[in-house]
């Protein structure tokens, strides 16, 4: 997390379901949703 003044800004990885990353953003608040994910062993 960046804190600028009045705006906070959050550095976001995006990872494979092996962890290689693939892509990273720096975004703001209203830019983010937040997902929870549970593994399923089936």
């Amino acid at each position: 997390m960046y804190d600028q003044g009045e705006e906070c800004y959050y550095l976001v990885e995006f990872a494979d379901t092996q962890g290689r990353e693939y892509a990273m953003a720096t975004l703001t608040a209203n830019e983010l949703l937040v997902l929870h994910y549970e593994l399923a062993i089936a």
